[in-house]
């Protein structure tokens, strides 16, 4: 959280809250999605999401570095390189307590969805990208997380109830 805390602000900054959020969120699901799919470990947290943000912030730096600040340009390129192979290698030295797989996929998603959401440039267009994301696309993840919460409560009851009646029976 200590990452998000210092890499969510000056991504968002640079992104705006929307898009953003679409990064972020999107991260967070392909990285929940990757370590679901190729780990049999249980896995929490939000350290996918911010794998995306670093990710996000390599493609930002080397597609897009007029608009990154000169104080920060090392952070969107090599102190970046440096800062995701160091967590990758904590996480090797840690596998059984670090999900790098979520890891994995929280950074693969980070790249990916920066591909394909730009920062906001009205003054450059790309054929295969997303330029034009309203302010309002913010209730996209809002929306994916709030079903997210309510599908995984239902389960939850769903478990507890499956979990009683086998304890009683």
């Amino acid at each position: 959280m200590y990452a998000l805390y210092l890499l969510g602000p000056i991504f968002e900054r640079i992104y705006g809250y929307a898009r953003f959020s679409l990064i972020y969120v999107g991260s967070g699901i392909l990285g929940s999605w990757l370590s679901m799919t190729m780990s049999n470990n249980i896995a929490a947290g939000a350290s996918g999401a911010i794998f995306g943000i670093a990710g996000g912030m390599l493609v930002t730096g080397r597609l897009y570095p007029e608009v990154v600040p000169r104080r920060w340009k090392l952070m969107f390129g090599k102190g970046m390189v440096i800062l995701i192979i160091l967590n990758f290698a904590i996480g090797l030295g840690l596998s059984n307590l670090i999900d790098n797989w979520g890891h994995t996929g929280g950074l693969l998603g980070g790249i990916l969805l920066a591909l394909l959401i730009p920062p906001p440039l009205p003054y450059r267009r790309s054929r295969w990208a997303l330029s034009r994301i309203p302010q309002q696309a913010v209730v996209i993840p809002a929306a994916i997380i709030a079903v997210a919460m309510f599908a995984t409560a239902d389960h939850y009851r769903a478990t507890q109830m499956v979990t009683q009646l086998v304890a009683e029976g």
